[in-house]
């Protein structure tokens, strides 16, 4: 079960709205997937706990995060470490 707790202090940027989210572990770790809608365009991201993947190289991360998220390799995506949490943003589209 995930902790949801973790994930309380993560930063939101003041002008994007989260839509929806979804607490999920992965091989024991937590993660958050969270839709959203920002200046008109909506995507996804998976927030990840530094502390619990921190010590994996952006490209096995990504690798992790496609398996998560079910994304096919040509899929546009942005990875981002930011303090005490990794930001995984897929699924762009405009509303």
């Amino acid at each position: 079960m995930c902790n949801r707790k973790l994930f309380n202090n993560r930063p939101v940027d003041k002008d994007t709205k989260v839509l929806s989210k979804r607490y999920l572990t992965f091989d024991g770790n937590n993660v958050l997937w969270e839709k959203w809608l920002w200046d008109g365009i909506r995507g996804n991201t998976l927030v990840f706990v530094a502390s619990q993947f921190g010590g994996i190289a952006d490209d096995e991360l990504v690798r992790i995060a496609r398996q998560i998220a079910g994304l096919p390799g040509e899929a546009s995506t942005t990875l981002k470490r930011t303090g005490d949490y990794i930001f995984f943003n897929f699924g762009f589209r405009t509303s």
